[in-house]
C-alpha cells in the first residue's frame, strides 16, 4: 500500500491495520490508538498519515464530535507538534493537540515544556489493572468487589461462564439482544453509536478478540469482548454488557475474565478511559488500577 505522508491524510480502512500497528506496537497499548477501537467507533471520521516517522490521526471528539489532531511516536516531538499546530490553525481545527500519549514526549519533556503548554488530559487516561491483584481480590480495597461477586454466586448457582464464538450468527444475535436489554434498563447516552461499533467489531474475523458469556436459564445475560495485544503483556477491554437486574454480574464478569487471561500469562488489562463521566470513573476506580496511561493536551503558550 502507499503510505500517506503528511499533509496528505488517508481515510481509515480495514486494510490499514497491519501498517498502523507497525507504528503503534513499540508503545504501550493506548486505547485511542488501538485499531479495533478506531475501526469500531471512528471508521468514518478517522484519517491518518505519517510525519517524522510518527503516526498522525485526525479524529473526532468522543463526546462533541468535533475534529482534532493527535499523534503517537517519539521522533522529533517539537517539530512534529509545531507542524501539526500550524496545520490545525490553517484548517479550522483547534489550536491544540489532544490525546497525545506520554511516551510521545517524555524523552524530551523539558524541551517540549519550554516550547508549549502541556495539560493533563485526565478524562482520557487509560486505567490499567494488574491481573494478579484482580484475581486475588485481597485486602480492604477490594471489599466491595468481593461482596458483589459473592452476591452473584449466591443467587446464580446454575449459571455458566464460557468463551463464546461471536462469529456465529446465533451468538452475535444473543449479544446484540443482551446489549439492547442493557440499554432498556436506563438512559444510556450515545448507545446508538456504541451499538454500531459493537456490530462492526463482531463482524471482524481473526481480530484477536476473545469473547466471554454468562448464561442462565439458557439465555445470555452478560458478555465481554477483550483483545489480546500481540507481543505484549496487555489485553484490551472493549465491551462489557450485562443484565443490570442481576446483582454482582458485572463484577463477576470482570473477575472471571481476568482469571482467564492471567492463567494465559498476561499481566495487565486496559480498561480504557472514563471520559470524565463520574459514574464510569467510580466504577473503574473501584478496580484499584495499578497505573494509568497518561495523555496530554498540547497547545501554544499564552503570549
Amino acid at each position: 500500500m502507499v503510505i500517506p505522508i503528511f499533509p496528505n491524510f488517508k481515510k481509515l480502512d480495514i486494510s490499514d491495520r497491519t501498517e498502523i500497528e507497525k507504528y503503534t506496537s513499540p508503545y504501550k497499548p493506548y486505547s485511542d490508538f488501538n485499531f479495533i477501537s478506531m475501526w469500531g467507533y471512528m471508521h468514518t471520521e478517522s484519517e491518518w498519515c505519517i510525519l517524522n516517522n510518527n503516526l498522525v490521526f485526525k479524529f473526532v471528539d468522543y463526546l462533541d464530535g468535533k475534529p482534532f489532531l493527535t499523534y503517537i511516536g517519539k521522533h522529533r516531538p517539537v517539530h512534529t507538534i509545531q507542524t501539526l499546530l500550524e496545520y490545525s490553525v490553517n484548517h479550522g481545527l483547534p489550536n491544540s493537540l489532544s490525546l497525545v500519549p506520554e511516551e510521545s514526549i517524555y524523552h524530551e519533556i523539558d524541551t517540549v515544556k519550554s516550547a508549549y503548554a502541556i495539560q493533563d488530559d485526565v478524562d482520557n487516561y487509560d486505567y490499567i489493572l494488574d491481573l494478579k491483584l484482580v484475581c486475588n481480590l485481597e485486602g480492604h480495597n477490594f471489599l466491595v468487589r468481593r461482596q458483589q461477586i459473592r452476591n452473584f454466586l449466591k443467587h446464580r448457582l446454575d449459571f455458566s461462564f464460557r468463551v463464546i464464538d461471536h462469529s456465529k450468527t446465533t451468538i452475535k444475535d444473543e449479544m446484540i439482544n443482551c446489549f439492547k436489554s442493557w440499554v432498556m434498563e436506563g438512559s444510556k447516552e450515545g448507545w446508538e453509536r456504541e451499538l454500531c461499533a459493537l456490530e462492526r467489531i463482531l463482524d471482524q474475523k481473526d481480530s484477536g478478540i476473545v469473547t466471554f458469556g454468562v448464561y442462565y436459564d439458557n439465555n445470555l445475560h452478560g458478555f465481554t469482548l477483550t483483545e489480546l495485544i500481540p507481543n505484549s503483556h496487555y489485553v484490551m477491554a472493549h465491551y462489557e454488557k450485562a443484565n443490570v437486574k442481576i446483582p454482582g454480574i458485572f463484577s463477576y464478569l470482570r473477575h472471571a475474565q481476568c482469571m482467564y487471561f492471567y492463567l494465559l500469562g498476561y499481566k495487565y488489562l486496559n480498561l480504557q478511559q472514563d471520559l470524565g463521566k463520574p459514574g464510569l470513573r467510580l466504577a473503574k476506580q473501584l478496580w484499584r488500577p495499578d497505573h494509568m496511561l497518561k495523555k496530554y493536551i498540547i497547545s501554544p503558550k499564552s503570549q
